[in-house]
């Protein structure tokens, strides 16, 4: 699974998609969001153990920088 982060301009969004490869993931990204225009900034293959902890409902969709904030934060608290 890997989480990919764009910026276009000032707005900051993630893609989580699953994938065997970052390119894979990046161009499940450029068929599996709508709108997504913006600039490619980073990807990163999650660990298995946080792969886990994301929910289906955020994967193979674009989330807003606040979503992947809260996304993140209940990530970690699953995690303690």
């Amino acid at each position: 699974m890997y989480w990919l982060a764009y910026r276009q301009g000032a707005v900051r969004c993630v893609f989580i998609a699953r994938a065997t490869s970052l390119v894979t993931a990046r161009l499940m990204a450029s068929v599996g969001a709508d709108g997504l225009d913006s600039h490619f900034v980073e990807g990163h293959e999650l660990l298995p153990e946080m792969a886990g902890r994301v929910p289906t409902s955020s994967v193979g969709r674009l989330l807003s920088a606040e979503e992947a904030l809260k996304l993140v934060a209940a990530m970690v608290k699953r995690r303690a």
